[in-house]
């Protein structure tokens, strides 16, 4: 099964997404990503863009998508089973649910729902339960879009912080390819009891 992988920003949740990404090629997967503009050229405190991209070239041993031009291409290509994109920012979100693909993520992704193809999102922001709730709830409504169970990473210090169960990516993404949104969709960090 051969899969596109977007990566946008919240760079703080790249090192455990690579690992769910090293994770699904061991498993099989032919895994193609698509890094975010911001991805692909950002410096910050967690790593280097040159290290991102060498790291991704090494576990999925594909080139990266990093051009509009580039991702053009995966639309009429339709050599995707399925698409997840982890970790998905509101931005990301927002732009994806009013129709903005300026980026080259969000281009991959309409151009794997135009095809009908499953769309796995495992989102992390500190805004998604301020100004960027309802773009994401109204995205999750439409067809062929799952989300990764979602939880408060921080209620006291960031009250509208949620972030992804990301080591749920793989049972999100099994129950999407039978069309099907695992529930809860609301829980707890891992290893976190009420």
């Amino acid at each position: 099964m051969k899969l596109l992988w977007c990566i946008s920003g919240s760079f703080c949740n790249h090192e455990i997404v690579f690992e769910q990404i090293e994770h699904f090629v061991k498993s099989g997967y032919e895994i193609q990503c698509v890094f975010s503009n911001n991805t692909y050229t950002v410096e910050n405190r967690f790593s280097s863009a040159k290290q991102r991209i060498d790291r991704i070239v090494k576990i999925t041993g594909n080139k990266i998508i990093h051009t509009i031009e580039e991702a053009e291409k995966t639309g009429p290509s339709n050599q995707y089973d399925a698409c997840i994109v982890a970790p998905a920012t509101a931005t990301f979100i927002s732009k994806l649910n009013q129709g903005i693909y300026d980026d080259p993520t969000l281009l991959s992704v309409k151009s794997m729902l135009r095809n009908q193809k499953e769309l796995i999102l495992a989102i992390a922001s500190n805004d998604f339960l301020g100004n960027s709730s309802v773009n994401l709830f109204q995205l999750i409504q439409k067809k062929h879009i799952y989300l990764t169970p979602v939880y408060q990473d921080d209620p006291i210090h960031k009250p509208n912080s949620l972030i992804s169960r990301f080591d749920l990516i793989e049972e999100t993404f099994n129950a999407a390819l039978k069309q099907v949104q695992i529930q809860p969709l609301l829980t707890m960090k891992k290893g976190e009891n009420i």
